[in-house]
């Protein structure tokens, strides 16, 4: 907005300053004229077009200046708000967000005066679209969050917006993102460090726009987006990623889709996938937890990790844990038949594994140098199928509990007799720690896994309640 302070200037021979007066001076005398702004705006030029401020005058007879301001972005009275569309208004407020609210199209963009304010921009529910431009070269923008309701972004709309750190949005914006950003270097800006996908299906082009930032990016989550595969390679490195949640309709998890993002701590594997391909997790060194589908207390206790109520997890793929060296507790969900060669090799700190009723086969080097481990849980009527060195390193006298029925089984295999083999009855309870004199203890299976009923209370394994 231009703001005009008209002044009439009767010359005299002294300094003038720009405010609203008349005088009377000597047609031909020269003098100097200062146009003062006032908070929040700044001097454009005077009305003749000259720009020069101060500058010297001569007198004429009933001469007139106008000095124009104009306001100065982000010094102004804020918050400033205004119409982008039919139904949809804007509000950039004083710490820099900009929210823009309503139904239906935008159909311009009339913050750009203030581009260099804005920080923030949270386009909500109800907008169906951006316009072309909308946020061109919002150098200071670090954070976008785009609602479901967005279905088409006009080009170039987050142009030169090069300092991105946080994305939450539908997948368009990472499918379209080459007519977006127009980025010299990148497609995307190569800083982000959180991102969350909402709804849509992620393209292969818009999942390598993510990995753009794999030097960087912290946070993933795919939880919304409509994907049922994550290719392979597809975030491969981001090696300073610590959370990750995958789509919930995902199917299966690609070669090397995950490898070596070395600061990862804790997955999730949904429900809906059924085969986590070779390599896929390699080298994810600080991953400490693995959980599968929904999860439900399957036996606080008898595992660092929790055990999935329902999942459709049927194989495991070569290598696709190998050197997860930090992995505490491992609990494979029922429905696994296969865990292949190697898929965790070197996962040295794992202390104790349990191993579904459905296995049946179980690679070579699978548990290769798993040296920690102080416990088994094989809860497999028939022994599952193992190779000589499935267990390379582990401690035979390490204990395995299976179903009471098959320990003649389990001691009679060619591999499994190498190590301790107890029926799941002989399981240490631990119970005899809590404190209480003359209550009677009742082993229950709960689920496929051991619990103690102790007068009201429900105890694991361990000893410790539960409920």
């Amino acid at each position: 907005m231009k703001r005009i302070l008209n002044i009439l200037w009767m010359l005299l021979p002294m300094w003038l300053f720009a405010t609203n007066s008349q005088l009377e001076v000597e047609c031909g005398k020269q003098f100097k004229v200062t146009a003062v702004a006032e908070e929040g705006v700044r001097f454009v030029r005077w009305s003749d077009g000259e720009t020069a401020n101060p500058r010297i005058v001569t007198a004429t007879e009933n001469m007139t200046f106008t000095a124009i301001f104009e306001d100065i972005p982000g010094q102004e009275t804020c918050p400033y708000s205004g119409t982008c569309g039919t139904n949809l208004t804007w509000e950039l407020s004083c710490d820099g967000i900009l929210t823009i609210s309503g139904t239906g199209e935008m159909t311009n963009h009339p913050w750009s005066p203030y581009r260099e304010s804005i920080a923030s921009v949270i386009v909500a529910d109800g907008v169906t679209s951006i316009a072309g431009n909308a946020f061109y070269d919002c150098a200071g923008l670090t954070s976008i969050s785009v609602s479901n309701s967005v279905t088409t972004i006009g080009e170039e709309a987050f142009s030169g917006c090069s300092g991105l750190v946080s994305v939450e949005t539908p997948a368009i914006l990472f499918n379209e993102a080459y007519n977006l950003f127009r980025l010299k270097d990148h497609e995307m800006p190569s800083q982000i460090k959180h991102i969350v996908i909402t709804s849509g299906e992620l393209t292969a082009e818009g999942l390598d726009r993510i990995r753009v930032s794999y030097r960087q990016l912290e946070t993933i989550d795919l939880a919304g987006a409509a994907n049922n595969e994550l290719p392979d390679m597809a975030l491969n490195g981001c090696y300073k990623l610590q959370a990750l949640s995958l789509p919930q309709s995902l199917e299966r998890i690609g070669y090397m889709a995950v490898a070596d993002c070395k600061n990862l701590q804790a997955v999730n594997i949904p429900a809906s996938v059924i085969e986590i391909a070779q390599s896929a997790f390699e080298n994810c060194r600080s991953l400490k937890s693995i959980t599968f589908g929904e999860q439900v207390s399957a036996m606080p206790g008898r595992l660092n990790i929790r055990a999935a109520s329902t999942s459709a997890l049927q194989r495991i793929g070569n290598w696709a844990f190998y050197n997860c060296h930090a992995l505490q507790g491992l609990e494979i969900p029922e429905g696994v038949t296969e865990i292949g060669d190697g898929a965790f090799y070197g996962c040295t700190y794992m202390e104790n594994l349990s191993l579904p009723a459905s296995m049946q086969a179980i690679g070579d080097n699978t548990f290769s140098l798993c040296t920690k481990i102080k416990k088994m849980f094989v809860d497999a009527v028939t022994p599952p199928s193992i190779q000589a060195k499935t267990f390379f390193e582990v401690d035979r006298k390490t204990p395995v509990y299976v179903p009471d029925e098959s320990v003649d089984a389990y001691k009679n295999d060619a591999y499994w007799k190498e190590f301790f083999i107890q029926g799941r009855s002989n399981i240490p309870t631990g119970v005899d720690n809590v404190q209480g004199d003359n209550v009677q203890c009742t082993k229950i299976l709960l689920d496929g896994h051991i619990y103690i009923l102790r007068g009201e209370h429900v105890y694991d394994v361990q000893g410790k309640m539960v409920k």
